[in-house]
């Protein structure tokens, strides 16, 4: 499966072990906890691990100290990104108790000391941790717009918010238009690919925050009635 990391030259290969330790907990665990509808081997590794991996082609992963995942399920992308880069502090937050207890396992299983767990809507977080993170991503089905209220409160001013985008991101960014202005955000770089075997293509967008707006997330529901 290494082979699949060929655009990963830098990585240490230590770290595939526990990739493969990973792989076998997500299996083992994913019908108790409900993890992922991928269960074959190839495509975790193609869908999750390297899709995961894909957003450190936007930056030097190695120049900064925190990260934060939010939505991160099963622990995608946050928990492969603590793999790699172990001089990140990764925050994990999910707010299904049950994958929670999963990211606990994964992190004592695989020594991740680095990654830290919370159990809460990302709208409660918010409220101790505004413009506390370096670099902020948000795996999770939503729209933008919707994504981009959430995430961009918690990044630092000057610092990173990463989109993961399907084929239809020019689509996404054009809904986004006015939450990108409000937000006061400005997108720097975006990275199209296909993935291996035919998996589907994607593309990543970095943004950088040029100001702290503290008058966002709004409540969830005015969110989910009306987007930005």
């Amino acid at each position: 499966m290494i082979k699949y990391f060929d655009n990963f030259p830098s990585l240490k290969k230590e770290y595939f072990d526990k990739l493969e330790i990973y792989f076998n907990l997500l299996v083992e665990y994913n019908e108790k906890f409900n993890l992922t509808s991928i269960v074959s081997k190839e495509e975790v590794y193609i869908k999750h691990f390297v899709d995961s991996l894909k957003i450190t082609e936007l930056l030097n992963f190695n120049d900064f100290k925190t990260f934060l995942d939010i939505g991160t399920g099963a622990g995608l992308p946050g928990v492969v990104i603590a793999i790699f880069f172990p001089n990140l502090k990764v925050t994990l937050i999910e707010s299904n108790s049950k994958k929670c207890l999963f990211l606990e396992i994964i992190s004592k299983k695989l020594e991740l000391n680095n990654v830290i767990i919370i159990n809460k809507r990302a709208e409660e977080f918010i409220k101790e941790n505004r413009n506390s993170y370096d670099i902020v991503t948000a795996r999770a089905v939503g729209s933008l717009p919707l994504l981009l209220e959430i995430a961009v409160p918690f990044v630092k001013l000057s610092h990173y918010y990463i989109a993961m985008r399907g084929k239809t991101y020019e689509d996404d960014l054009k809904e986004a238009e006015n939450a990108i202005k409000e937000l006061k955000i400005k997108l720097v770089n975006t990275k199209t690919f296909d993935l291996p075997e035919n998996s589907g293509s994607r593309a990543n967008m970095l943004f950088i925050k040029n100001k702290n707006i503290d008058k966002y997330p709004r409540e969830y529901k005015l969110i989910l009635n009306k987007h930005l």
